[in-house]
């Protein structure tokens, strides 16, 4: 047996590298459970342990115990793919599939499945094994079917029943089932295999009967679950799957399939767009074929049909679905041409880079004993279908007291495909086990970047080579080399200077497109990268590109306010001249140009466009109104039982963002579901609340109806909905926001009023501008978020980007010691933190002197960070940075920690984490107490312009407080909590011997918009 001599794994499964942002790719295991055992042993991200949930899976000890897949890192993100065919040539098929289902069931957003053609094709066996069927003499000799095998190799159920001697069926649904198998499927022998599974499974001997309503079973739709495993397969699985920078199919991408939906006229042209669409399509063929399962014969009338069809080598090519006839199927496409490795072509590599798509790995097509690599520019293709790596090969197994034996093709080769987010690929595991742990059948390279391989991939151009691939590379360094002729391989060694010696077509060389944002700006954050991956990566760009944006922005040497920190940085780091002053008259006549375009374009709006807005807001105002407390959440968390709420799911998709343009395919993945207030205290720590958006609308928001008609200020969706949608979901929250609350599910602004404050007080808050220094700039300065940061708990892992984002700078502003633009970004970002800090009362925990002065200053310029400024310039660049009202210690603490040594970073980041990822209100004994706090933060917020102009304010700025206030026992909401703030800032004044004539008269005229109220203040 082979896994008796099978050595330990390559590497030991505690690196680093193997623990997050990869992904395991295994294909075409085609029922061989053996495989899957030995796929384990060498695995770096998934393994099999014993659970009694599990399936019985033989090991050659004789232990025939339960077991179940697990991820080696548990609580990580990696992930596995299965790149499909799961049956037909083992005694593994249906333990195979339940294990995969089981283990995808508890890791929805970890583990994918892509279908095969031996996946697909079982959806026939729902009416091909039908009585109609059965009965039918069209069917028994129908001459054209199946249509995807030549004719003169077509044999049909009349003939096959001729050749064995047989006039008429002694088991027609048996006989039909063997026919099928044999002549039609491509799995001669599975039948007796099907049966020898079902005795291991059952410890009873299985009838031809038993066989064939297994058959039937794994696709009816009314059975239990653990029967109707392949349908249920199918449902989970889908056509394409993109992650990173790396497409998975189980095929192929060719000139004919790229872009196209089978019956779909429409020619997609980026890749998102057509996975997305192809796998809409194949989730419509799998509805229909459930609704009506037995529908039909053998014809294409049959519900499903198309995805049948679909997983045929000529699959597309019915007149139905592609007049011209062209097979454009990404499950049966071939990436070989007479068998050997052949370049992909300019129109596939450049559809593939036009979505940041560079790796291709695929399964469906068997090519010698390891994975064959082919590279084209920039692109690479994996295959990783080694199911012919031993032809001839037999596996012999125990069952039930008997020994079966069979043939499996496979022997001992075994190799794991890894793919990182970033495009990083890895092969590594055996050849063909001639002899026990021989070191020199051990591959392992890595393609990519730093640690990549130069040679595996390429083509040999010429010489007595030419035309040979590099297929591996050997552990002890030797290089594999393989020529594909038909069915043929032929397999050379070379030494690394052998290889050197060789001519290479050019087009092969390795070349790796940028590796973006992502790679560049992952390693510093470490264990954050989980589930705010995407979020960290475009934080750490924001940060990155801040200088670039203050250089190109420079026009104004004015501090307007003390939270217009970005105008202030302009002026310091471009000074106003001549050239200044043309290079501004040329940004307003630019600007000017793109108003007046945008206008033209408002114009020019067709009729088209004019109806279907229209049409959107009636369907927005013909909605149910609802009343309550509604949150969203991904329909996998819903599925998975993830949640707990009342009432039934609403459809947010079909309720409302199927109006908007650009917003819906997102959409599609979640719903929302009311809580109760007992629900929501429940399940408060997977609870995240976001904010509505606080910058105006831009053109780049999906809407309803036309620009600058009424329905866009209504219907215009926040800019940071598909921020936190995605967010949510990869995070499998529970997520709150104030728009989708009321405008997404039809409820009133009043109701949510009626709960948001405390609401915001008892929940952890997910902000945006947590991941982006230029949206903390204008956060800081809109009433409702400057109550969402200053009085909820912030969520523990936003605040660990925060301060890595915060370190960041300060290790650069070191780096870069006197340069302008650099001190003023560092400068920025610490009175932005040091802002977020005071307002949360920060000052008061630490016991600090509120009233400390600007000597602060000198500790700057101790810094030795000036370099050649005087010490006039570089105060007069932190104090316009850091705004006219900066709070000191704040300050002091945030620019000690940012630039802390390494070794007392950590201790000092620690204590001020924890005081933004703990509601504040619950350590204050009474309301006096917190509107002691609240009335210093709102007054000065107020009079340096801080809150949002807005008609309704005095309610928004205060909801939140209204309700800790509420509480701690008291009761003041509204205008009477403004002016109670105003008062006690006043008593505060006078009680400090400051003669100071005023009283507190309108505070809901002094809260009015514009400059009005502002100057009443």
């Amino acid at each position: 047996a082979r896994g008796e001599r099978r050595p330990v794994p390559l590497f030991k499964m505690s690196d680093d590298r193997y623990r997050s942002d990869v992904c395991s790719f295994i294909c075409d295991l085609e029922g061989n459970l053996q495989y899957l055992i030995e796929y384990c042993n060498i695995s770096k991200v998934i393994k099999l342990e014993e659970h009694e949930s599990g399936q019985v899976v033989p090991f050659y000890d004789g232990d025939d115990k339960k077991k179940r897949l697990e991820f080696v890192n548990k609580t990580g993100n990696t992930k596995l793919c299965f790149g499909g065919d799961s049956q037909d040539k083992g005694i593994g098929d249906i333990r195979i599939v339940l294990l995969f289902l089981d283990f995808r069931k508890r890791y929805k957003d970890r583990v994918h499945f892509i279908i095969g053609n031996r996946d697909c094709n079982k959806l026939r066996m729902a009416t091909e094994l039908g009585e109609a069927a059965l009965a039918s003499d069209e069917v028994a000799n129908d001459k054209g079917f199946p249509y995807w095998v030549p004719a003169d190799k077509r044999v049909t159920p009349v003939e096959a029943l001729a050749k064995d001697g047989k006039t008429s069926p002694a088991n027609p649904a048996a006989d039909r089932l063997k026919w099928m198998l044999k002549h039609t499927l491509g799995s001669d022998g599975a039948f007796e295999r099907r049966k020898w599974e079902l005795e291991v499974m059952t410890g009873k001997e299985a009838s031809d009967d038993d066989v064939v309503q297994s058959y039937r079973d794994e696709v009816d739709p009314s059975k239990e679950d653990d029967k109707q495993f392949m349908l249920r397969f199918l449902k989970e699985a889908c056509l394409g799957f993109t992650y990173g920078k790396t497409l998975f199919v189980h095929g192929g991408v060719c000139d004919d399939n790229i872009g196209y939906i089978p019956g779909d006229p429409k020619e997609y042209k980026t890749l998102t767009e057509w996975i997305v669409a192809l796998n809409k399509w194949k989730t419509q063929e799998i509805e229909d074929f459930t609704n009506h399962p037995t529908d039909g014969l053998n014809s294409t009338d049959r519900k499903g049909h198309g995805l049948m069809d679909y997983g045929t080598p000529c699959g597309g090519c019915m007149p139905r679905f592609d007049p011209e006839g062209k097979p454009r199927t990404v499950i049966c496409t071939s990436p070989l041409e007479k068998g050997n490795a052949a370049l992909l072509t300019d129109t596939v590599t450049d559809f593939l880079a036009k979505s940041n798509i560079f790796n291709v790995v695929v399964g469906h097509i068997p090519h010698g004993d390891c994975p064959t690599v082919i590279r084209t520019g920039e692109a690479i293709l994996v295959m990783g279908d080694t199911s012919y790596s031993d032809m001839g090969h037999k596996t012999t197994r125990k069952v039930n007291g008997t020994d079966q034996t069979w043939v499996d093709n496979r022997g001992g080769a075994v190799s794991e495909i890894l793919v990182w987010f970033d495009g990083r690929l890895e092969v590594h595991g055996y050849r063909k086990d001639k002899a026990a742990g021989e070191v020199e059948n051990q591959i392992e390279y890595q393609l990519r970047y730093e640690q990549a391989d130069k040679y595996v991939g390429r083509k040999v151009k010429d010489g007595d080579m030419k035309d040979y691939w590099v297929k591996a590379r050997y552990k002890d360094g030797r290089y594999c080399l393989c020529l594909g002729q038909g069915f043929k391989l032929s397999y050379a060694t070379k030494t690394e200077e052998e290889m050197a010696a060789l001519v290479w077509d050019e087009k092969t060389e390795p070349k790796d497109p940028s590796k973006g944002v992502f790679n560049e700006f992952m390693t510093p954050v470490g264990s954050l990268a989980g589930s705010v991956g995407d979020v960290l990566a475009s934080a750490w760009k924001d940060a990155t590109d801040l200088t670039t944006d203050l250089t190109k922005q420079a026009s104004d040497l004015v501090v307007k306010t003390a939270s217009d920190v970005t105008t202030g940085v302009q002026g310091l780091v471009s000074p106003a001249g001549q050239d200044g002053e043309k290079e501004e008259e040329k940004e307003e006549e630019k600007k000017k140009q793109e108003e007046e375009q945008e206008e033209r374009k408002r114009k020019d709006l067709g009729a088209e466009e004019l109806a279907r807005g229209k049409k959107g807001v009636e369907h927005l105002k013909r909605r149910q109104q609802r009343v309550g407390m509604f949150f969203i959440v991904s329909k996998e968390l819903v599925e998975t039982g993830g949640v707990e709420f009342t009432g039934d799911p609403i459809d947010i998709h079909e309720t409302f963002f199927t109006c908007f343009e650009g917003m819906d395919l997102l959409a599609m993945l979640f719903v929302m579901v009311e809580l109760t207030r007992v629900q929501i205290e429940a399940q408060r720590l997977k609870i995240r609340i976001a904010s509505y958006r606080w910058e105006p609308p831009s053109e780049g928001l999906p809407f309803v109806g036309p620009r600058g008609a009424e329905s866009e200020s209504k219907y215009q969706i926040p800019s940071n909905v598909g921020w936190f949608l995605r967010m949510i979901r990869d995070s499998k929250q529970i997520g709150w926001m104030d728009f989708l609350a009321h405008v997404g599910v039809n409820g009133t602004l009043a109701g949510a009023m009626k709960y948001m404050g405390w609401l915001y007080s008892a929940n952890i808050v997910m902000p945006e501008w947590l991941f982006s220094l230029a949206k903390l700039a204008i956060a800081m300065t809109r009433g409702w978020i400057f109550q969402e940061s200053a009085f909820g708990a912030l969520d523990p892992e936003a605040v660990r980007c925060f301060f890595a984002l915060l370190r960041e700078i300060g290790l650069r502003m070191r780096q870069q010691a006197g340069d302008r633009a650099m001190m003023a970004e560092f400068f920025s970002a610490v009175g932005l933190a040091a802002r977020l800090l005071a307002c949360r009362g920060y000052e008061a925990s630490v016991g600090a002197d509120v009233k400390a002065s600007f000597e602060g200053l000198k500790r700057f310029s101790d810094l030795g960070l000036r370099g050649e400024l005087s010490g006039g310039e570089y105060n007069s660049l932190a104090l316009k940075a850091l705004g006219s009202r900066p709070s000191w210690t704040a300050v002091l603490h945030v620019e000690k920690l940012v630039l802390a040594e390494e070794s007392s970073y950590a201790e000092l980041s620690r204590g001020m984490q924890a005081f933004l990822c703990t509601a504040l209100h619950p350590t204050l004994p009474s309301a006096d107490a917190f509107l002691d706090l609240f009335a210093k933060s709102i007054v000065t917020a107020y009079m340096s312009r801080e809150l949002t102009m807005e008609e309704d304010r005095e309610r928004a700025v205060t909801s939140v407080a209204a309700a800790i206030v509420a509480q701690k026992g008291g009761e003041l909401r509204g205008e009477g909590l403004v002016r109670a703030c105003w008062q006690r800032v006043l008593d505060q004044i006078q009680a400090d011997g400051d003669s100071l004539e005023c009283e507190v008269c309108a505070p809901s005229e002094v809260l009015l918009p514009g400059e009005e109220g502002a100057a009443r203040a």
